[in-house]
C-alpha cells in the first residue's frame, strides 16, 4: 500500500524473544509507519552473569585493568564486532593497553567460573 513502510529495530539486552510493535498513525487514522523491534543481546548468546567485574579506568587513553574472581578468558571487540584480542587468563586480574587503538567504543567479554560479563570501555 502506498505510504506504508516497515522497519526492524534491535535494542540491547533483554530476554524478550517476541517482537514488540510501534505504529505511527497519521492524519485520519492512517497508519504511516510500523516498527517491529526486538530486544536482544548483541552477541546473540544468552549469558549467565559473572558477578562483580571491574573495568577501569573508563574512559581511558591507555591501560585498562580488568578484575574479577577466577578469570578464565578475555575477548575484546571493536564496535564492528572485529576481534581485537582473545586470550586465556588464570587469575583475578588482567591489563590491556588500548593506546595503540583508535578512539571509540570497545567491548570486553570476561569469562569466569561463575559466568560471562560483557563490559564496554571508551578509548579517548
Amino acid at each position: 500500500m502506498y505510504g506504508q513502510s516497515q522497519y526492524n529495530m534491535y535494542l540491547k539486552r533483554s530476554s524478550l524473544a517476541t517482537p514488540s510493535v510501534v505504529e505511527v498513525i497519521g492524519t485520519f487514522g492512517v497508519r504511516i509507519l510500523t516498527i517491529n523491534y526486538y530486544v536482544t543481546d548483541p552477541s546473540g548468546i544468552d549469558e549467565q552473569t559473572a558477578g562483580n567485574v571491574a573495568v577501569y579506568p573508563n574512559p581511558t587513553k591507555g591501560i585498562v585493568k580488568i578484575e574479577a574472581e577466577n578469570i578464565q578468558n578475555i575477548s575484546i571487540f571493536n564496535v564492528l564486532g572485529e576481534i581485537i584480542l582473545e586470550t586465556s587468563v588464570s587469575g583475578d586480574a588482567f591489563e590491556y593497553d588500548f593506546s595503540k587503538h583508535e578512539a571509540g567504543l570497545y567491548f570486553i567479554k570476561v569469562e569466569t567460573a561463575q559466568g560471562v560479563n560483557t563490559e564496554q570501555v571508551t578509548v579517548l
